[in-house]
């Protein structure tokens, strides 16, 4: 007769620690070491809505490294203007997008 093999049931593995999606989400971003580029998309989305249609029609270029966003304009006259008004473009900012990731703004 043929034989019968028996193989003993051993306990389920615990899982490793489970996290949430958007602790799983930044995990990636920094494992990846994609976070920078991630904030400088969200930065370019919510541009316009923090600053104003006008002045984000006239904004050439946003670029975001180690904290500081650097931010080209066609206007050098808004340019100067906006020189006084950095600090209070930087909250507004981080407001929006609810982190600290703007810290220096840089006027080109």
């Amino acid at each position: 007769m043929g034989e019968y093999k028996y193989f003993k049931r051993t306990r389920r593995q615990k899982r490793p620690e489970t996290m949430s999606v958007g602790d799983g989400i930044q995990k990636i971003l920094d494992v990846y070491k994609i976070r920078n580029k991630y904030d400088q998309e969200r930065i370019r989305m919510v541009w316009e809505k923090v600053m104003s249609k006008m002045i984000a029609s006239r904004t050439r270029k946003l670029s975001l490294k180690d904290g500081k966003l650097y931010v080209e304009f066609d206007s050098a006259p808004l340019k100067n203007e906006l020189m006084g008004s950095c600090p209070k473009m930087i909250e507004l900012l981080n407001a929006e997008l609810k982190s600290q990731t703007v810290k220096e703004i840089v006027l080109l």
